[in-house]
């Protein structure tokens, strides 16, 4: 039980820092999902505002975030991959945190990745 009090002490930064250090070879598969789905969301952009429901962002808001985390993977591509550090901060900060939770979550469901044993970390790390 410990562990759980100290898993839920730990920020969004650095549970995404921690499992970049646990599963960094999974790492640039998920960056490279990640690019595909910011692509996806700025190609589908009317229609997602069009059907948009939630209250948590606006629409306008989780199109934005896509725009932003491409830029940032098009910038530090090898740095997100060989940084735990740099990957944590630079994508699991403020509104970009939900959103990168919620596709790393979308990756796992795609059983895209390599090592099973990430899905489990997703679920335990990043999932409420």
């Amino acid at each position: 039980m410990k562990i759980m009090k100290i898993l839920k002490s730990l920020n969004n930064i650095q549970k995404a820092k921690l499992l970049h250090d646990l599963f960094s070879d999974e790492i640039p598969d998920f960056l490279k999902f990640l690019k595909g789905e910011c692509e996806n969301i700025k190609s589908n952009a009317m229609q997602i505002k069009a059907d948009w429901k939630s209250n948590l962002f606006t629409a306008e808001r989780w199109i934005n975030l896509p725009a932003q985390t491409f830029q940032t993977i098009e910038k530090h591509q090898n740095d997100l991959q060989n940084s735990g550090y740099l990957f944590s901060e630079q994508l699991f900060s403020g509104f970009g945190a939900a959103f990168l939770s919620h596709h790393l979550w979308q990756y796992t469901e795609t059983k895209e990745y390599t090592v099973p044993k990430f899905k489990i970390a997703v679920d335990l790390f990043i999932n409420p």
